[in-house]
């Protein structure tokens, strides 16, 4: 892959996540034409600006009518990207003023997946679908597939219990055994026209339980021996195949055994139990 910019006091407007153990990502508009796409991922996550583009990250220029050597196209989504061989990115965004409502909901969606990437990469990081809850200091993941229910059941725990995303986390597996997440936007506020659901990422919070969401009779109950990766992997690699359709197969490939091996590290390390509910008005938090 092609080189990209060296690190250097990036114009107009640049973002950065910090990770829990020391270093971050950046997001550097190099240029007027990629600033709204930036300005963008930070109204809809609250990440700090910096003027500098740290180690890991992506450089975003608009649209000049060339784009960078062995770049791919992100179909439908409005950019081409340029991977080095750390992971990180220089992308080219579609003219700002070309694009609707819902094809910049995808383009800012891409653009965190396309920051978090070298972590991502390097198998400490995932992005994990399901619901970030906080109680008492403590977070608890609800995951269960698409349509289940999560949101549903994240407005209905109780006053004990802080909602800090319904959708997505990005989740750490640290040195020391901890499992530190960060809230992600619902990035479905553009593309099905939902409500926004005010998130803050650079929030960290460390993850000690998860519950795998069913439809049932009120209840929680332990998993069946091997039950529990089963359960929380697609949470996993879901996220994986809802980004890198266009991805390089290498590297989505990579991607999808580094969510697998975060779904067997997570299962095998922190306790985790069957969430059953009904689809009514109960207020379901007293159940964890």
């Amino acid at each position: 892959m092609g080189p990209l910019t060296k690190k250097r006091n990036m114009a107009p407007f640049s973002l950065k996540k910090q990770f829990p153990e020391g270093g971050g990502c950046s997001w550097c508009a190099a240029d007027d034409a990629a600033e709204p796409l930036v300005r963008m991922l930070a109204d809809c996550t609250r990440l700090v600006p910096c003027s500098e583009r740290l180690d890991s990250g992506c450089i975003v220029r608009g649209f000049t009518g060339k784009v960078p050597e062995n770049s791919f196209a992100i179909i439908r989504q409005g950019l081409r990207v340029a991977l080095d061989d750390r992971g990180r990115a220089d992308v080219i965004s579609a003219p700002w003023e070309a694009t609707n409502t819902q094809l910049r909901g995808f383009m800012v969606r891409q653009l965190f997946f396309i920051g978090v990437l070298p972590a991502l990469l390097r198998g400490n990081a995932f992005l994990v679908h399901g619901v970030l809850a906080e109680r008492r200091g403590e977070g608890i993941l609800i995951s269960g597939p698409s349509g289940i229910g999560k949101s549903t059941t994240a407005a209905r725990l109780n006053s004990d219990f802080t909602v800090l995303c319904d959708d997505c986390m990005l989740l750490f597996r640290c040195g020391d055994g901890r499992w530190i997440a960060s809230p992600v936007p619902t990035w479905s506020r553009w593309i099905l026209g939902k409500p926004a659901f005010p998130v803050d990422s650079n929030k960290q919070i460390e993850l000690k339980a998860f519950y795998l969401l069913e439809r049932g009779e009120h209840g929680v109950f332990d998993f069946l021996p091997g039950e529990a990766l089963p359960g929380v992997a697609p949470s996993f690699t879901d996220m994986v195949r809802w980004h890198t359709g266009s991805y390089p197969g290498d590297v989505a490939k990579k991607l999808l055994n580094n969510a697998l091996s975060g779904a067997m590290a997570l299962a095998g390390s922190l306790p985790g139990k069957r969430f059953r509910v009904k689809l009514d008005e109960t207020k379901v938090g007293d159940l964890l």
